[in-house]
């Protein structure tokens, strides 16, 4: 799917490199903890699922490797350097010629995370609306870094479950979002909120939501920039969610970066591959984030943007 955008200021991508080891938290999803797969010593493959829960959560390997520790709610990968895949991960060669049926069973049980952090729905169908929703300036970076795969998987999923809206939520500060999707003829509905998107529910459902009920109950999907892009992965290479995509922000005013690394990569590792440094980050932007005790906090489903701020080391105010 050759999508191409041409973009004025496109964030900093620098490549990194894998890290030499990952930490998984078989919590990394709403809805409780995974039961463990693997054990202490055993040889794992890109993409083996190391941890399942009964209610539709996944955790797979993002590296080939050995299991190195297994603790109560994490497990750490050596990494083999070799990404060796997992039999289960079948790239395809047509959209068209493969089955519906055996698409979105491979998509329920892949382990990704709709924009509410809840795991895909184990039963796609019926789909009322998909949406991907980009509300932030952090949002922005990403879905400009990531534009061909977020489009290229919005599509193959609207084909397969085929719902009555396709929607776009955008801040309407951030309007190169609307001429991106003209540009690349996106065959939905263009709609502006709020960037805090408190009524974002409501537009979906025409409701607020009670206590224990997701959009995904409601046959209505909405994705991050991330997580729209994780579908293309899953859909076309058929990989599950094993890599995410973070903006690293500071120190001062530099140019935010843009990375995509596998799951469970440290962020000291990140940082020092980015060459930055910094005594303090923020888990966050600098308004709201939390201060990671850390640098050594491995990145999860649910991250999107670290602060870096110069200056002395603050208190810590949350876990990392």
């Amino acid at each position: 799917m050759p999508l191409t955008l041409r973009r004025p200021s496109a964030p900093l991508r620098p490549t990194v490199p894998p890290p030499p080891a990952v930490m998984l938290f078989l919590d990394d999803f709403c809805g409780g903890l995974c039961h463990c797969l693997v054990s202490q010593g055993q040889t794992v493959r890109l993409g083996e699922p190391v941890g399942s829960s009964s209610c539709g959560a996944a955790v797979h390997a993002p590296i080939s490797g050995v299991v190195r520790a297994v603790g109560s709610g994490a497990l750490v990968i050596e990494n083999d350097f070799q990404n060796t895949p997992d039999w289960r991960i079948e790239p395809l060669a047509c959209l068209e010629d493969a089955e519906a049926s055996h698409l979105l069973a491979r998509l329920a049980r892949s382990g990704l995370l709709t924009a509410d952090f809840t795991p895909l729905p184990q039963r796609l169908e019926p789909c009322h609306a998909l949406a991907l929703a980009v509300l932030t300036q952090e949002d922005y970076l990403l879905f400009s870094a990531l534009t061909q795969s977020i489009f290229g998987g919005l599509r193959a999923l609207a084909r397969l479950v085929r719902p009555r809206r396709l929607l776009l939520f955008h801040d309407p500060r951030c309007a190169p979002v609307s001429r991106a999707a003209r540009a690349l003829c996106f065959p939905g509905e263009l709609i502006e909120v709020d960037g805090t998107a408190p009524q974002l529910n409501r537009r979906l459902t025409g409701r607020s939501l009670e206590r224990g009920v997701t959009l995904g109950d409601l046959g209505c999907l909405v994705f991050s920039p991330q997580g729209a892009a994780a579908l293309f992965d899953a859909i076309y290479l058929g990989q599950p969610h094993l890599k995410t995509t973070v903006v690293l922000l500071g120190p001062g005013g530099g140019p935010p970066a843009v990375c995509t690394v596998p799951l469970g990569t440290s962020l000291a590792h990140l940082l020092t591959q980015t060459r930055r440094s910094a005594p303090t980050v923020l888990q966050g932007v600098e308004k709201c984030g939390r201060t990671l005790r850390s640098h050594n906090a491995p990145l999860t489903k649910t991250d999107k943007v670290f602060t870096c701020l110069s200056g002395p080391a603050l208190t810590p105010t949350g876990r990392g």
